[in-house]
């Protein structure tokens, strides 16, 4: 996903993409993310931090953002709440990461519209049935009901 000028508007989504965007500022817990994600069939987008995240996210509109919570810049639940407020963009699962695993740390994410939350360290098998039924999820719900 290439970096976004100002004022550029979202890229319009196309069918059969398996794009996910990280946004994480720990360089070890990026290379092992993106290392699972790819093998694992998905093209990969890195962000250091919420503020490069978001310009990714508005000119390659992924399937699915994994964040961080903590990070400069920008944490993950303000690139969350920003996300959720942009008519174009409110529609992006995201799933947030974090060492912050107390009930009331998990229910900020929730409330800032994350999709779901996972503690780390970060267990693979976890992420990936969540990033399954995440994009199921979202996939189901975008589909209309062709019932009467």
């Amino acid at each position: 996903m290439a970096e976004l000028t100002p004022g550029a508007q979202p890229a319009p989504p196309r069918p059969g993409r398996r794009e996910i965007l990280i946004a994480e500022d720990d360089p070890l817990n990026r290379v092992l993310l993106a290392t699972f994600l790819e093998e694992a069939g998905y093209r990969v987008g890195v962000a250091n931090n919420g503020m490069q995240a978001l310009k990714l996210i508005r000119e390659g509109m992924p399937d699915l953002v994994i964040t961080d919570v903590n990070m400069p810049e920008m944490n993950g639940l303000e690139l969350c709440r920003r996300l959720r407020s942009h008519h174009k963009l409110a529609r992006i699962p995201i799933i947030m990461l974090s060492g912050l695993t107390e009930p009331t740390e998990i229910l900020a994410g929730y409330a800032e519209g994350a999709d779901d939350y996972i503690g780390k360290p970060i267990d693979f098998a976890e992420l990936g049935a969540k990033i399954k039924a995440t994009r199921l999820h979202s996939t189901t719900a975008a589909t209309p009901d062709p019932s009467p």
